[in-house]
């Protein structure tokens, strides 16, 4: 008899598990799957111009063909963060301060008013540059369902055309024991600001939802804490 309520408590309870699974994170689930089945034991034979093709591919596949469910999630997750109240971004020390926008005169683009490094990460992530297909700028993009990990790919890139090379290696090290903290700035998760606080500077990135189910950059606010 015990043995027999136990296997109905189990069934119950897994059951129960299966319901909790959300829309968000069944599609999440299926894609590492399909990750670990298809090109982690494939890679040698994949070669890294394969293995972003496939990455590409089970990304449009199982991410953005759930947009709807994977962008509520982002923003419950996006609410979840701390907001930023112990400084004022304006006050600060800026070292970069860009906004998309200085890029269009009018409607149209002007390419040629993105004069450093800085400026052409600004332009190549900005929410028109998403209107041409395809708009998959780095192969990172299909998991830009999530804001956060948008952010962190532009702040790395950012940092890369920034910094001399032994400044981002030294950054890179120091991060794997004291991650940045991050924090948001308002409520809004169709225009998030994303904000990395590694003791010293705020790394703010203002961005924006598309309607291709991922997020794109409005503008990059970077300051040392005065």
């Amino acid at each position: 008899m015990k043995i027999l309520l136990l296997l109905v408590a189990a069934v119950f309870l897994g059951s129960c598990m299966a319901c909790a699974e959300t829309p968000a994170e069944k599609a999440l689930v299926q894609y590492y799957q399909a990750d670990a089945k298809e090109i982690t034991p494939n890679v040698q034979s994949l070669g890294i111009d394969g293995v972003l093709r496939k990455y590409d591919e089970l990304g449009t596949k199982y991410l953005l063909a759930n947009k709807e469910d994977l962008h509520k999630k982002a923003v419950e997750d996006y609410l979840k963060l701390p907001e930023l109240k112990f400084a004022i971004l304006e006050k600060q020390e800026r070292i970069a301060w860009i906004e998309s926008r200085q890029f269009r005169r009018g409607d149209a683009i002007e390419p040629g008013l993105a004069k450093t490094p800085l400026d052409q990460v600004v332009l190549f992530f900005a929410e028109y540059g998403y209107s041409i297909p395809p708009f998959d700028r780095t192969v990172l993009a299909t998991l830009w369902w999530d804001p956060v990990k948008a952010a962190r790919t532009i702040r790395e890139l950012s940092f890369r055309r920034y910094l001399p090379p032994e400044d981002v290696e030294h950054r890179k090290f120091l991060e794997q024991y004291t991650a940045p903290m991050l924090f948001r700035l308002g409520k809004d998760g169709e225009n998030p600001c994303v904000i990395f606080f590694d003791g010293q500077e705020l790394f703010a990135l203002d961005l924006i939802y598309l309607k291709e189910g991922i997020y794109a950059l409005k503008a990059l606010k970077w300051v040392k804490i005065k």
